[in-house]
């Protein structure tokens, strides 16, 4: 069984920092690989400076892309993962479709900065993680390129709100924008959804 995709080298290479970078590869995608839990393990980092298309199906045991060095991966579904972390970049990344993935808590982490997908067109979440939001408000407002946003998460019972007031904001009455570019937005199955955005800002 697959468990990931680059896996463990020699005990002599585990002092030494190691980064993958894809330079030409622009479409990724996995499908119906019920065993593998990450991309590359014990990797400090990933670049995928030329991807335009990830798309993620039928996962069932896969919970991030990156694994850092000396990290473990826990086979605890309980435990939270991002599937997206800041040692991953894929700036020129256009579409980012995931479906069926079961034990993901988070799209992507709080490391993750708003440049990595400043160019994010497209969107689709058709799958039964159990994120408690979407975005934080950092990261919705970066997306200036989105087009297109459609979430249907299966009997959805933890998420609450698309995007998320983050814990630390500045005094003062401030004015947020979120997704300027976008032309269609979709949600459905999410039964506890209370809010779309959560912001104690001014909003256009």
């Amino acid at each position: 069984m697959i468990k990931d995709a680059f896996p463990k080298e020699s005990e002599e290479e585990e002092n030494t920092s190691k980064t993958i970078r894809f330079t030409r590869l622009q479409h990724l995608k996995f499908q119906n690989l019920p065993s593998l839990t990450t991309f590359s393990k014990e990797i400090d980092s990933i670049e995928f400076s030329s991807l335009s298309n990830l798309d993620i199906y039928d996962l069932a045991a896969f919970k991030s892309l990156c694994t850092q060095h000396n990290s473990h991966i826990s086979t605890d579904i309980n435990i939270e993962k991002s599937l997206v972390d800041g040692n991953v970049s894929f700036p020129g990344a256009r579409r980012l479709e995931i479906r069926g993935l079961n034990t993901v808590h988070e799209i992507w982490s709080s490391e993750v900065k708003s440049t990595d997908f400043l160019r994010l067109e497209v969107l689709v979440i058709k799958s039964s993680c159990s994120c408690k939001s979407l975005f934080s408000s950092s990261m919705a407002e970066g997306l200036k390129h989105l087009k297109e946003l459609q979430v249907q998460i299966s009997d959805c019972k933890m998420m609450k709100e698309v995007i998320a007031e983050e814990e630390e904001h500045r005094p003062g009455k401030q004015t947020k924008s979120f997704f300027p570019q976008l032309e269609r937005l979709e949600l459905g199955s999410l039964h506890d959804l209370r809010t779309f955005c959560h912001v104690n800002h001014s909003l256009e």
